[in-house]
């Protein structure tokens, strides 16, 4: 054999061990992905944390065939007491003065619930799966079942694309940005990013319309979720992306947060803020303060104080920015439908605690979730290349 042609047979077989290495790599990700996924869920299924959400959100699952506070108050604490363990229960009915009012005062309870009635969607998936599970395993199933539903997704998002071996980078930082958190407490943010996350794969493929459906249904998850379409919509002119279907769900969900607030005799935005960022109220019916800058500036400085110092989304933020603006400098840049997910992850993340400054990281995972995921498909398009 001529040394050209055994040059070639080299170059073809060692091409040849490459694609079959990256193949077994990619099956390796996808892998362990779906292994990290099953054990997440494995613990909001076997070790659910009974919260103080959960009480609110089964309360107001059985709000609607409870005449009076008293038999709503008994009801709803019976069903944590029959799941709760002795730790659990203890920070449920004494951990605080909040808590310890709510527990024993039913009119305290029921008028939390105004706050939580304004999440109609997770209200009714809630009630949906009570026949199959009981109210109790119905709240929790509305955590880590929409949290199983998320982390495969994300899997067949990366490896779709052809970015497998993103993952095991991908899903950590879902992990620190509070997914295991979410699919193991009763709140409404892993049903919310069931519907957002797949949202965003529809606008980057393209299906402007189908995505903005899911925005607007979105919205009745978390009424705040206007703030990611919001951010869609500054961004899409900018990166050539069809403004008026976003438009649409901006419009339909201002509308539908509108009615929402209005059908629940929600507090509206002051005294919610207030409330969750400087003095809770055992009862808020009525509670009304007046607008104070100073009170306003104590909200921002608690969230950006406890943010920096116990929270992750804000260190994930930096990493995930510092990471793009890196590529910019080498001039890595992705299709115009990645880069402007991450431009309006990154301006809806700002908007979210601008709006209202709590500091949890489950407040701001869908727009890290989103950061990270468009990320990935920026540096593959680059690399595909």
């Amino acid at each position: 054999m001529s040394a050209p042609a055994a040059n070639g047979m080299m170059r073809l077989g060692r091409r040849a061990v490459e694609a079959i290495s990256s193949v077994w790599i990619d099956r390796t990700c996808v892998f362990l992905g779906v292994l990290l996924v099953l054990a997440v869920t494995a613990f909001g299924i076997l070790r659910p944390a009974y919260n103080w959400d959960m009480l609110a959100y089964v309360a107001a699952s059985l709000d609607d065939r409870h005449e009076t506070a008293e038999t709503l108050h008994a009801e709803a604490w019976a069903v944590m007491e029959a799941g709760a363990n002795p730790v659990q229960w203890q920070d449920l009915t004494a951990a605080n003065p909040y808590n310890a009012a709510n527990y024993e005062n039913p009119v305290a309870l029921q008028s939390q619930l105004v706050m939580f009635h304004v999440k109609p969607l997770y209200v009714w998936f809630i009630r949906a799966m009570e026949p199959i599970a009981g109210v109790g395993k119905a709240a929790i199933a509305a955590s880590w079942l929409p949290g199983l539903f998320i982390g495969l997704f994300t899997v067949w998002w990366l490896a779709h694309t052809g970015c497998a071996q993103a993952i095991p980078f991908v899903l950590p930082i879902f992990v620190m940005g509070d997914y295991f958190h979410m699919a193991t407490h009763v709140v409404p943010d892993m049903l919310h990013a069931a519907i957002a996350l797949p949202a965003m794969y529809l606008l980057w493929k393209g299906r402007d319309w189908a995505a903005a459906v899911l925005l607007v249904l979105a919205c009745a998850v978390r009424p705040d979720s206007i703030i990611l379409t919001f951010a869609m919509l500054l961004a899409a002119p900018f990166f050539r992306v069809r403004v008026l279907p976003i438009l649409f769900a901006f419009l339909a969900g201002l509308i539908a947060v509108k009615l929402i607030a209005s059908a629940y005799d929600h507090i509206g935005w002051w005294p919610h803020f207030v409330f969750s960022t400087v003095e809770l109220q055992a009862i808020v019916t009525g509670f009304n303060p007046e607008f104070s800058l100073s009170t306003m500036l104590t909200g921002y400085v608690r969230g950006l104080s406890v943010a920096f110092q116990h929270s992750e989304w804000v260190w994930l933020a930096t990493l995930l920015i510092s990471a793009r603006l890196v590529a910019l400098s080498y001039g890595i840049i992705g299709d115009r439908r990645a880069e402007a997910l991450f431009a309006a992850c990154f301006l809806g993340l700002g908007g979210k605690f601008v709006s209202f400054p709590l500091p949890d990281d489950r407040f701001y995972f869908v727009f890290i979730a989103g950061m990270a995921m468009s990320l990935a498909l920026i540096f593959r398009l680059r690399f595909a290349r």
